[in-house]
């Protein structure tokens, strides 16, 4: 279930019950662009909210949400594997820090069991995989972040890839499809979306630094 999508008229998101104000049926999913209709506004038992028509291969269908322990890549390299492993050793403070970053206030354990999946499952070994993706494949592999495990967190929340991604490889070597990682809410909210940028520095500001700039960087009158 999903509580807002994004109106087709202004193209901007909007919750669920400005759907209902305005009487409008139907809206378009903030994940996978397809439309989604309002459900459940006239009982009392269910909350109002957006679904997916049957079938539908979003990933914030629950149904879906396999995570990624099974996705892959579609072609992989064991030489490539062996020399990526190291340099994810010799960068890992940079690679744990951009992990911090978007988690907000990620812990070492949870990175520590979200590197352990991504030794596991030989991630390494996917083709043309390089440094600055490191971080962002390693969120995905983690099923969920808790609000309680960090002051800085508003929200539970989970990361998942673009919808029309069916193995991980696809993140580089398609043209067509964003370089993205999407944070959400477990109540199906897009928290935010992180574009995947092109090297591990300048390392990534979390969110409630770049809120706090203005105050730390304001000099006394």
């Amino acid at each position: 279930m999903s509580f807002s999508a994004i109106d087709p008229q202004s193209g901007l998101l909007k919750p669920i019950q400005w759907f209902i104000e305005h009487n409008i049926r139907a809206g378009i999913c903030s994940v996978c662009g397809d439309a989604i209709g309002v459900r459940a506004d006239k009982t009392v038992r269910t909350s109002a909210h957006f679904a997916h028509e049957r079938g539908s291969s979003c990933p914030t269908v629950t149904g879906n949400r396999t995570r990624y322990e099974n996705m892959g890549a579609s072609q992989y390299d064991d030489e490539q594997a062996k020399f990526l492993r190291n340099a994810v050793s010799e960068h890992i403070y940079e690679i744990f820090i951009n992990f911090q970053a978007l988690t907000e206030g990620g812990k070492i354990q949870e990175f520590r069991d979200a590197l352990s999946k991504a030794d596991e499952l030989r991630i390494w070994r996917y083709l043309g995989l390089t440094i600055p993706f490191v971080p962002y494949i390693l969120v995905t592999l983690v099923e969920q972040f808790n609000k309680k495990d960090s002051v800085f967190r508003k929200d539970d929340f989970f990361f998942i890839l673009p919808s029309e991604i069916r193995a991980y490889d696809h993140l580089w070597i398609r043209a067509n499809i964003k370089k993205k990682v999407i944070k959400m809410s477990t109540k199906l909210h897009v928290l935010d979306e992180f574009t995947i940028r092109e090297s591990l520095t300048p390392v990534l500001h979390p969110a409630w630094f770049d809120n706090s700039l203005a105050s730390l960087t304001k000099l006394d009158s």
